[in-house]
């Protein structure tokens, strides 16, 4: 069931708020960077415990940095020195973050209108990055379509170019299990064995590590709040993935009785445990800052344009750009 609502108005055009029931599940999008604004999960009390951060009004999204729920791409995390060589030809992009692009700056569609469609209990985002915004080549056609359906959020992505470009698509819904507070007594777990390891400026530096002896193992599932005494700044973590087997995350909070599951077909997922989100209000007079969400984002590898080691996320005309994420809840 869909359910369309006047949310607010960027430079007179309306803005709806979008809200979705199925598959036991309920669920708020904004046009607004494609964004999930309110995710509503069944906990061990009966009740529906709403499990993403987000904002009251349509200003704060605009005003507010953070990403809050939103689709992040053409190329999302870092890309060092803010350029990149494609078949020997340079682009320069945006310096966004000291001297690097941090989710491609001024042409990151998180900060876009997106046009939508709605079915049954989903909605189609699509989006256009014109060639040469932010220094990106190409015309960069781009959908996403969030499904509630058995107990899962899933999100599919697709896009298509007409020149080579990186692509790198993520969604930045920052989960709280607890529905407010801090996640420090939520357990993770990573299926995972390695991790890229990042210099200061949060890069990888094109090694593929072990996770054994490091404060990132989560392997073995372990609380948020006893891990980050070893993480003073927070997790924000790239883990490379396996296929197969296991889900690849996994996070439950003792308090609600909700387990949350996430399945993704790309090599990537970057944890972030909100180190840098500053202090703010929140939905229903929230307080929201560092360690208020967890971010479980799928994508390539950071910088991976620049890093020939790494799995490519160039896209080429004639090829699609195929990503699908699952997150899924359940009660123990």
């Amino acid at each position: 069931m869909v359910i369309i609502k006047p949310f607010g108005m960027i430079e007179k055009t309306e803005v709806p708020l979008i809200e979705i029931t199925g598959g036991g599940l309920k669920a708020e999008f904004i046009p607004y960077g494609a964004s999930v604004r309110s995710l509503f999960v069944p906990n061990k009390e009966g009740g529906m415990t709403d499990a993403a951060l987000g904002y009251d009004t349509l200003e704060e999204y605009v005003k507010n940095d953070g990403c809050m729920g939103a689709i992040v791409g053409p190329c999302a995390n870092r890309i060092r020195g803010a350029k990149f060589s494609i078949d020997g030809k340079k682009y320069i992009l945006e310096k966004n973050e000291g001297n690097n692009c941090n989710h491609s700056g001024s042409a990151g569609l998180y900060m876009r209108l997106w046009d939508f469609e709605t079915g049954e209990n989903s909605v189609t985002f699509k989006a256009v990055s014109k060639d040469g915004e932010g220094g990106f080549p190409g015309n960069l056609k781009a959908e996403v379509t969030y499904t509630l359906k058995d107990s899962s959020l899933i999100i599919e992505y697709s896009a298509v170019t007409d020149k080579a470009t990186p692509v790198n698509f993520t969604n930045h819904t920052y989960f709280n299990l607890s529905g407010e507070g801090k996640i420090f007594d939520h357990i993770v777990g990573v299926n995972s064995d390695f991790f890229t390891p990042s210099d200061s400026e949060n890069i990888p530096t094109g090694e593929i590590c072990t996770l054994e002896g490091t404060p990132f193992d989560l392997r073995n599932p372990v609380s948020l709040g006893e891990r980050l005494k070893a993480l003073p700044k927070g997790l924000d973590c790239n883990y490379v993935l396996k296929n197969g087997g296991k889900p690849a995350v996994t996070a439950y909070c003792p308090k609600t009785g909700i387990n949350l599951t996430f399945e993704t077909n790309m090599e990537g997922a970057q944890l972030y445990t909100s180190g840098l989100l500053t202090e703010r209000k929140g939905k229903n007079g929230s307080s929201y800052g560092n360690s208020s969400g967890l971010c479980i984002e799928a994508q390539h590898f950071p910088n991976a344009v620049n890093q020939p080691n790494f799995p490519s996320p160039v896209l080429y005309p004639g090829d699609k750009y195929i990503q699908k994420t699952v997150y899924k809840f359940s009660v123990k």
